[in-house]
């Protein structure tokens, strides 16, 4: 590039000036606020950057994390994997507050994608005012500041991608290693921000580019691109591969939303309503909601939109990047087609369908089954667009009188796509908003009493409750009983809701909890009214939040419960129990539908039912010690979808119990061989309970019987079931009815064991409480009283 370095240092001004007002009014509370609402991210990400900050300052750990889900800690991979999403931040944080830190890394990053943009389209057009638009185009993209109302910080530095382009380009020329090294760095450097990138972005921008040259039969060049995604996808495993495993071990549940999270056919035409020139734009409410407005925002505007069709038209090399865009585009409509926020039906004789797109095909490939989003890949549309615009203003200024002329349609065409492309406002004037340093003096004190072990936030299942506690704790520097590093806690659910819901001193005790602080925002009224009967009177009381020390254990607490309320099963329905010591439960409810009812036992399935119309159910269920959670699930597979008449059927649930049954002494495990176990039993007036645990595949045509046997040995009641080796998984409960309500009186014997068919050959026993022979198990003996 020839351009002097006083144009460039002149650019990276212009560009930092945009950017300070799109953000208005941010410069005037840059020390106070976060950029982003109040259901942002920006707590969560700023306390990271604390912690990177804390961390390498006292020497502490920075990508494991200490100070959350007490005692344990967690694995920190993902700050590893995402380093631009604190850098420069941390760095910032040692000179001054964190609000200004947080902001000022966010301002230059936004910065430099205008910058980088015009750097791009400077090489592609040699004409500063098409280069300045391009790079104006895209820094202010709507898409950018919809995730920048989220504080999506990490996912707006895209200031990587423009220089990849670039490097593509100049791949044409015969080999250059140094180009090749390049373009691999800026393919690494453009996920840094956020590692689904590589789908949203560099996925779309590398295929498009690839099959270009494919096309044109252009294979030296061909291989120069895919040598450098090779080289940059493989540096990049040093900071992916962290994220992947942790993902692989992780027991968080996917939750989804590839239709609901997908962009709107008409996304591409709906600025924001929030605009005054736009305000009654009816179909921008409908297809961009209060919520929507952040991950649906897709508008390619209308001056921007007619220089890209100017360019397509005038233009020919700009017709890669409208390929480029329609790819990005089809992709962002996710896997169904939606317009007007309502799924597209149509009716093929007498059947209902939808409109399949390719994300439904692709989404579950390796690597892309990762993004969840599809609205996203307008990332890439902005990418395309700027660089069109940029081509479509170099046609348009070509044709004006003189450079004066050109200066002035520039400064009209700017100001024209920055008002329309301006997404929030208030009172007629741009106003990004932005979030309030969250501080309390009383829970700042915290941090100098050495007797505090740990923080419970609640409510816990809070999303933003999680976020408010994790920025607190840059006041109070206490461990966090929750937290998390990237979207929800992995705490044990049953821990965090029983500790919740009984705000037992015990239990609080037991798990370190040392201060509550309720987030009364947050909070329904009944959980104050709660913790204000359990807790007594708080320490710290403000708008906000409320402050308690953790009552005086007075005793302890052998079983608690929380039974859920939900009345249907289209989601798994879970409850929780608190045991002291193992023990025995029965579950209890009433169903009405149609599908197969499954019972999970912390993550494993236990037992299984038939459900069809009403149906009652009942389940024994053996507990070990701790926090349980116990879960009620259909073989129902449903997709998010917004459209109601197409919703999946429900199964109806009503009255569910969970009844402690009277504590035993516990029995050690019976060993059968084949990778059988007993773990527990418990024989009753009318059944027997039985829990099982299979080490290994059940052999096939296995047989559990239970006999009852009178005292001359003869067989008076049975239970011989086949066990389906396919069916069941690691554990198994099951209550066996064995009534001996019709016996005579005397003393009648109950056996347990296993046999094959079709030799009847029983399974051998290895180990047994009372008399194991020929491999069988008494368990009990069982007297029959006279009428």
């Amino acid at each position: 590039m020839n351009t002097p370095y006083r144009q460039h240092a002149l650019a990276v001004i212009y560009f930092t000036g945009i950017i300070l007002a799109m953000t208005y009014p941010l410069v005037r509370v840059f020390s106070t606020h976060f950029i982003g609402d109040a259901f942002s991210d920006a707590y969560e990400y700023s306390r990271h950057i604390w912690w990177m900050n804390r961390a390498l300052y006292t020497g502490e750990p920075v990508f494991f994390q200490p100070l959350l889900a007490y005692p344990d800690g967690l694995d920190g991979a993902w700050l590893w994997g995402n380093p631009l999403q604190s850098f420069p931040a941390w760095l910032f944080a040692y000179v001054m507050p964190l609000p200004a830190a947080y902001n000022l890394s966010a301002v230059i990053n936004l910065s430099l994608n205008g910058f980088a943009m015009y750097l791009l389209t400077w090489q592609l057009t040699r004409n500063l005012l098409p280069a300045l638009l391009g790079g104006t185009v895209f820094a202010l993209y709507p898409t950018i500041q919809g995730h920048l109302i989220a504080s999506h910080v990490g996912l707006v530095t895209l200031w990587g991608i423009p220089l990849y382009v670039l490097m593509l380009l100049q791949l044409k020329s015969p080999v250059n290693w140094r180009v090749i090294a390049l373009a691999a760095l800026f393919f690494v450097l453009s996920l840094l921000g956020n590692s689904l990138l590589l789908v949203y972005v560099l996925f779309p921008v590398t295929l498009i580019f690839a099959l270009a040259r494919l096309v044109r039969r252009e294979w030296a060049w061909l291989v120069r691109i895919l040598a450098s995604a090779a080289i940059g996808g493989a540096v990049s495993l040093v900071f992916i591969a962290p994220i992947a495993l942790e993902q692989v071990n992780s027991t968080l549940v996917d939750e989804g939303g590839d239709v609901l999270y997908s962009a709107d056919l008409l996304a591409v035409v709906a600025p924001s309503f929030y605009n005054p020139l736009f305000s009654d734009l009816t179909y921008s409410r409908e297809i961009l909601g209060e919520i929507k407005n952040i991950e649906g925002t897709a508008y390619v505007g209308v001056v921007a939109g007619w220089l890209c069709l100017l360019a397509i038209a005038r233009m020919r090399e700009s017709r890669l990047y409208g390929w480029l865009a329609l790819l990005a585009w089809v992709l962002s409509l996710g896997p169904l087609l939606k317009v007007a926020d309502e799924l597209v039906t149509l009716e093929t004789d007498g059947y209902l369908s939808h409109v399949v797109l390719p994300w439904s095909v692709l989404m579950n490939l390796p690597v892309l089954n990762i993004a969840r989003t599809p609205a996203r890949f307008n990332f890439a549309v902005g990418v395309a667009v700027a660089i069109m615009a940029a081509y479509g203003f170099q046609w348009l200024i070509a044709r004006l009188p003189n450079r004066a002329a050109a200066w002035g349609v520039f400064a009209v065409v700017v100001f024209a796509i920055g008002f329309e492309y301006q997404v929030m406002w208030q009172n007629g004037r741009p106003h990004l908003h932005t979030t309030i340093d969250l501080q309390a003096g009383a829970i700042t004190a915290l941090h100098d009493d050495d007797s505090i072990r740990a923080v419970f936030n609640i409510p816990y299942d809070h999303l933003l409750v999680e976020k408010d506690g994790m920025y607190l704790q840059t006041r109070h520097t206490k461990p966090l009983i929750g937290g998390h590093v990237t979207r929800r806690t992995p705490v044990d659910p049953a821990k965090l809701q029983l500790m919740q819901h009984t705000l037992d001193p015990y239990l609080l005790d037991e798990a370190g909890a040392d201060v509550i602080i309720l987030h009364r925002r947050w909070a329904e009224d009944d959980l104050e009214t709660h913790a204000r009967e359990r807790l007594g009177a708080p320490f710290h009381e403000d708008d906000l939040l409320l402050a308690w020390y953790t009552p005086q254990v007075t005793g302890e607490t052998e079983y608690a419960q929380f039974t859920s309320t939900e009345d249907d099963v289209d989601e798994p329905v879970a409850s929780y129990v608190y045991t002291q010591g193992p023990r025995w439960v029965t579950l209890d409810g009433a169903v009405n539908g149609e599908a197969s009812l499954s019972l999970g036992i912390n993550g494993a399935v236990v037992h299984q039912w038939q459900v069809a119309g009403e149906t009652g159910t009942t389940a024994p269920v053996w507990l070990p010690a701790g926090y349980n959670t116990l879960t009620l699930s259909t073989d129902m597979t449903c997709l998010t979808l917004p459209d109601e008449a197409v919703a999946c059927k429900t199964v109806a649930l009503d009255t569910l119990t969970i009844t402690p049954a009277e504590v035993t002494s516990p029995v050690e495990a019976v060993q059968f061989a084949e990778g059988i176990r007993l773990d527990s039993y418990r024989v009753n007036d009318d059944d027997v309970w039985l829990a099982w645990t299979f080490a290994e595949p059940l052999p096939e045509n296995v047989v559990r019987f239970v006999h009852v046997l009178d005292e001359s040995g003869g067989l008076v009641a049975q239970s011989d079931v086949p066990f389906d080796a396919e069916v069941v998984g690691g554990q198994w409960m099951e209550a066996v009815p064995v009534s001996t309500g019709d016996l005579r009186a005397g003393d009648y014997d109950v056996y347990l064991g296993w046999y094959t068919l079709p030799d009847v050959v029983r399974v051998p026993v290895f180990s047994a409480v009372g008399v194991a022979q020929n491999g069988w198990v008494k368990l009990a003996t069982v007297s029959v009283p006279d009428a």
